[in-house]
């Protein structure tokens, strides 16, 4: 399920038509939720218990299902994100979120993440994709978390497939490897290939 929270209908079929002619059955798209503390975790266990072969829910963007409050602080964000990988964890499911970066740089990623550290506290993963010139086609995707090797992947973006294409990678695949042998859990292992069809976001997953 994907919650694509700031577009029309027209602008998603535009975007999948660009990307594949075939859509798989087990897809679906919604314009429109709840907030957080207005019933999305029902909405999103009625829709798991409706179609219980889910294993990715994607909210783009957080900041359209965040609780409405004043309170910015990091025990309110920490509690925010806690509440979401609760949900994960219990449907056994990947709860992916699309946020916002500083306009300004910083020389740590994880500076840039808009919010308070909380956010990233509470994370599994975290993706934070980033352009240092929006005239181009090239950005760099950096990946770091609990179960995951720090990784920083240079891509570019295709218009004609509307789809990030790998140019190079920092994670080896010998590397890739030897980390997942010396994990306790399933994580499959990332390979060379890399064709992800995202806006030139802020990415975090909650696994």
């Amino acid at each position: 399920m994907y919650l694509c929270l700031e577009d029309s209908w027209s602008r998603v079929q535009s975007r999948i038509s660009d990307i594949t002619r075939d859509v798989p059955q087990n897809v679906f798209f919604a314009v429109a939720s709840r907030s957080i503390s207005d019933g999305l975790t029902e909405q999103i266990e009625s829709f798991v218990t409706e179609h219980p072969d889910t294993v990715l829910v994607a909210i783009d963007t957080f900041q359209m299902i965040r609780k409405t409050t004043d309170d910015t602080s990091y025990s309110n964000d920490y509690q925010v994100i806690s509440h979401l990988k609760e949900l994960a964890d219990r449907l056994q499911i990947t709860i992916f979120l699309v946020h916002h970066l500083r306009k300004h740089g910083s020389p740590d990623p994880l500076n840039m993440v808009s919010g308070t550290t909380g956010i990233i506290g509470a994370l599994d993963t975290t993706f934070i994709l980033e352009k240092e010139d929006r005239r181009t086609a090239d950005a760099r995707l950096t990946c770091m978390g609990r179960d995951v090797l720090y990784r920083e992947m240079n891509i570019r973006f295709s218009n004609a497939t509307s789809t990030w294409n790998l140019l190079s990678d920092s994670g080896s695949p010998a590397a890739m490897r030897m980390h997942h042998s010396s994990t306790n859990h399933d994580l499959p292992v990332l390979g060379e290939p890399l064709s992800i069809a995202i806006p030139c976001g802020k990415i975090f997953s909650i696994q």
